[in-house]
Formats: C-alpha cells, sequence, structure tokens
C-alpha cells in the first residue's frame, strides 16, 4: 500500500532529482505544481531530511536539495523515512513468501512519482 506520505515523498525526490541546475527545490513551488498539502509536504520534508535524504538550506535562494545519490535509493528506504516501511513489510510478507525487488533507480521513481500526481 502505497501511502500519502510515500506519494508525497515520491513526488519531491523526483522534484529534487530533476532540479538540473542544482539550486535548491523550494516546497512552496512543489504544493503548488502538484496542488499538494504544503503543511503536509513539510512534514514529509522534514522526514526526509532526519533520515539523510536530503538536505535543507537556508535563506532567501533556500530549499531542499539531494544529500545523497537518489538513483540508489530502493522504495523501503523511502517508505522507512516517512513511517511507512511497516506497512509494505507486511504487504510483503503475506504474498506468501514471494520475493519483491524494491530497488527503484532513477527512471523509476520518476515514472511512480509522475503516476502518483496524476
Amino acid at each position: 500500500m502505497i501511502t500519502a506520505k510515500v506519494q508525497y515523498a515520491l513526488t519531491l525526490l523526483r522534484e529534487v532529482q530533476v532540479q538540473l541546475d542544482g539550486r535548491p527545490v523550494k516546497l512552496k513551488a512543489v504544493a503548488a505544481k502538484h496542488q499538494l498539502d504544503l503543511n503536509f509536504l513539510e512534514q514529509v520534508a522534514r522526514a526526509l531530511r532526519m533520515h539523510g535524504v536530503l538536505r535543507s538550506v537556508r535563506g532567501p535562494g533556500g530549499g531542499y536539495i539531494s544529500a545523497r545519490d537518489l538513483s540508489d535509493m530502493n522504495l523501503l528506504e523511502v517508505m522507512d523515512a516517512v513511517d511507512a516501511a511497516k506497512q509494505l513489510k507486511q504487504a510483503v510478507a503475506s504474498e506468501e513468501g514471494s520475493k519483491a525487488n524494491l530497488n527503484i533507480h532513477a527512471e523509476l521513481l520518476k515514472v511512480i512519482a509522475t503516476i502518483m500526481v496524476l
């Protein structure tokens, strides 16, 4: 089950990933672009920052930038960061021992984030 927190996190990570010029991504701009609740997005960004996924930049040109290579992240790490990993672990365990490949590379992350905001 992909929760709203995970959807917000994937959307934010996608925006950070496509920021080619290295400037910080502003949460207000992400919220407006994808019609997301700004307060909820701030909570998600805070969780991602606390887990070392994002780094905040203060000041007038501030926002969020990647603290690590996002293409090496997997879905479970994102879910762990926003407190939804327990649900995924239960879902995977309930599929009669089937093994799930949870690695999400840059292109897959882009596709999921795009689908979640449609």
